[in-house]
């Protein structure tokens, strides 16, 4: 081992001999050397001596951080950094910043609990550089179900060929449902077209699952080239339903209005998930000669079929489905009701009468609600709609989310369950549901909007954590970003840390940071996490001295958060 270092001393020292133009104490050349052959607590100990004899050493003292980091010896880099931390130009200082950032992060990872190593795994996200892979990389593999598959959801923007690898050997290995779906999603956006073979398996198989399949015919027509006629029917005749349901979307993508027969064709298949996406692909590409074919599936003993084929006669500016549709959008079934009144409103102008109608004589919250937002997308009842809106946000006690199917996407009761890794899983998804109504709100800038965002901020606790945000939140529009900016110095304390959280992690904004720099030492543990995370969306280079002092709490979820939050602020 000694003659290992000694060789790699002398050769790290030939680089940067004076021969060169750079003269490198011996004794730095041998930390650096040790901890490249893995011998760290040897690298350390090195360090130490280095910088007793050589006290006014930069290098020294650099090299030492090095290896302390690489140690994973967080307590000693983080009390050694506070000794030394002045005597760092701005640059220098940086750089040893984010080595302790990724010694935490690393050590992190490591964690027997989840949440912990969850956090860890948003350091991968917003760095995107070699490191952030590695540990995506061990993440898609690990023993935990959701850490595997929030790796994958969290790689959909890493264009590395180690991920794309990994995504394909999964393809073939990985069982758990929970990671399947993740995993063809992940591999459809980063467009893995070597996958295309392995996912016409899954939608051949009888024991696949149907969601999967459905991902797999999705994620097949987004990657493929455009299909000659004779594929297209050797699909659309093959005995495997998934197939069959690929032709339609198929033709759908790739706009092939000569394919009306095959669509006739399929629309007699006895697989009602065929049936319907045939319809879609007739509504769609506005295909008009296959209306009397749409007036016979009106009948048709599946809903959603009946219902697809009057959005589609609407659609081809026909009223045969009228009355259908506004049958079942009074239907005892909720879920039927949903999915018609997604059907209304997405028959945009073509059955706006239609929607007057049903909105006048409803009761059902949901759909009056969903009608609202189809009146508020075409500028039509814009104050009476604004009011729905509001009621419903104000009066309602129940959970949201959105719902969607096929072409289809309404406001539904919230039937979410917990997500180990998301505090509050449903709760989260009811709050950025919610939110977003009231950008809809402050979009239209009614009257209502600021009232509705008070009861909203009083009545409800804004506990997004970093995760849920990464994955669930867009960008707030300026109108609502604006009308948050009001209640900033609420007289109430807790409303002006809900408004600097759903600033930062919505807006983005700098103006929340102060507000949760004070209001930290105030707070229990749980809104620690958020203020840190909310401050990790802002990335302000402002906030590093703040996220300084927090590398050393004895809350590894708080260190973590930091590390990450530090890291974030540092590359932007």
């Amino acid at each position: 081992m000694n003659k290992i270092c000694l060789f790699l001393s002398i050769f790290l020292g030939f680089f940067n001999s004076p021969i060169l133009g750079v003269a490198i104490d011996r004794q730095i050349d041998t930390i650096y050397a040790l901890i490249l052959i893995k011998d760290l607590e040897g690298a350390c100990k090195e360090g130490e001596r280095a910088i007793l004899e050589n006290p006014d050493s930069l290098e020294a003292k650099k090299a030492y951080f090095k290896a302390l980091t690489v140690a994973g010896k967080e307590e000693a880099a983080y009390q050694t950094f506070k000794v030394y931390q002045d005597l760092f130009p701005v640059e220098q200082k940086n750089e040893i910043l984010e080595w302790m950032s990724w010694c935490i992060i690393h050590q992190s990872f490591q964690s027997p609990a989840p949440v912990v190593k969850a956090i860890s795994l948003l350091a991968a996200y917003f760095s995107q550089d070699s490191r952030g892979i590695e540990i995506i990389h061990q993440a898609l593999f690990d023993t935990n179900v959701y850490i595997r598959a929030l790796a994958l959801q969290l790689s959909e923007t890493l264009r590395d060929e180690k991920i794309k690898n990994d995504l394909l050997v999964l393809l073939q290995t990985e069982k758990n449902n929970n990671v399947r779906i993740p995993l063809i999603q992940t591999i459809e956006k980063l467009k893995i077209k070597e996958a295309i073979p392995d996912l016409i398996k899954i939608i051949s198989q009888k024991f696949s699952w149907n969601e999967e399949k459905v991902e797999a015919v999705k994620a097949i027509t987004l990657m493929s080239e455009k299909p000659s006629h004779l594929q297209i029917k050797t699909f659309a005749n093959n005995s495997r339903s998934g197939l069959r349901v690929l032709a339609s979307e198929m033709i759908l993508y790739f706009n092939l209005v000569n394919e009306k027969e095959t669509l006739r064709f399929l629309l007699q298949d006895t697989h009602a998930e065929v049936r319907e996406n045939a319809i879609q692909a007739i509504g769609c590409l506005k295909i008009a000669d296959l209306k009397s074919d749409l007036i016979a599936k009106l009948k048709d003993a599946n809903y959603h079929v009946a219902i697809k084929a009057a959005w589609a006669l609407t659609i081809l500016n026909d009223k045969s489905g009228h009355e259908l549709l506004k049958k079942r959008c009074f239907s005892k079934n909720l879920d039927e009701r949903l999915f018609a009144v997604g059907a209304v409103n997405s028959t945009g102008t073509y059955g706006h009468s239609l929607a007057k109608e049903i909105f006048f004589n409803a009761n059902d919250p949901y759909v009056r609600m969903n009608l609202a937002i189809g009146f508020l997308h075409q500028m039509e009842m814009v104050d009476l709609s604004c009011q729905e809106l509001y009621l419903n946000l104000t009066n309602s006690e129940e959970k949201w989310m959105w719902e969607e199917r096929g072409n289809f996407k309404y406001l539904a009761p919230n039937k979410l369950k917990q997500n180990p890794l998301i505090p509050g899983y449903p709760e989260t998804v009811n709050l950025v549901t919610k939110l977003e109504i009231l950008n809809i709100l402050a979009i239209f800038k009614h009257p209502l909007a600021q009232e509705g965002m008070k009861k909203f901020l009083e009545e409800k606790s804004w506990g997004v954590s970093g995760l849920a945000s990464a994955l669930l939140l867009t960008e707030g529009d300026d109108n609502m970003i604006d009308l948050l900016k009001q209640f900033l110095n609420h007289e109430n304390f807790q409303v002006q840390i809900q408004v600097a959280l759903i600033l930062a992690q919505w807006g983005k904004e700098e103006i929340a940071l102060k507000t949760l720099q004070n209001s930290y030492y105030k707070v229990d543990k749980n809104t620690k996490e958020r203020i840190l995370e909310g401050i990790l969306q802002v990335a302000s280079p402002k906030s590093i001295p703040f996220l300084i002092q927090q590398l050393n709490d004895p809350h590894p979820t708080l260190r973590v958060i930091a590390a990450v939050a530090l890291l974030n602020c540092l590359n932007h």
